[in-house]
């Protein structure tokens, strides 16, 4: 049998080994629980960026529908004015035709109103010379009465 010193001494380093085994399971606790709150700081950090993010990305999607809703109105406005640029053209073409056919018309008008001065001329000349003529016919009597 063994002696009651061996049994202290085997007891004694089973002691020893368990708190050993006690510390060591210590230590890994502490550490997994150091590594645990690491994890979940790094987890509520990257939660944090996440949602900050995906905040970001909220509104640059506000900003992109609405920028979008104005392009698209910017568009259906532009095909209006260019219908209408096509009206104002048309319109611009109308008043350079109409405006050469008044051109037209007043060198038209200028020419007869030419020819209408020549003709009054004409027709002056012709009145001065009837009255001339009578003139000399009126004297030719005149003095054949006083003869």
């Amino acid at each position: 049998m063994k002696s009651a010193q061996e049994s202290k001494n085997e007891l004694e380093a089973a002691i020893r080994y368990a708190e050993n085994a006690i510390s060591s399971a210590k230590q890994t606790i502490e550490s997994m629980e150091f590594r645990q709150e690491m994890a979940k700081k790094q987890h509520d950090e990257r939660t944090g960026r996440e949602q900050d993010l995906l905040k970001k990305l909220e509104v640059m999607t506000d900003k992109y529908d609405r920028m979008k809703g104005y392009a698209d109105k910017l568009l259906e406005e532009n095909g209006d004015l260019e219908e209408r640029n096509d009206e104002l053209n048309l319109q611009i073409v109308e008043e350079r035709n109409r405006g050469m056919e008044y051109t037209k018309q007043v060198e038209e008008q200028k020419s007869e109103i030419e020819v209408l001065e020549r003709q009054l001329e004409d027709a002056n000349r012709l009145v001065q010379f009837h009255i001339d003529r009578e003139a000399g016919f009126l004297d030719q009597i005149k003095e054949l009465k006083g003869a």
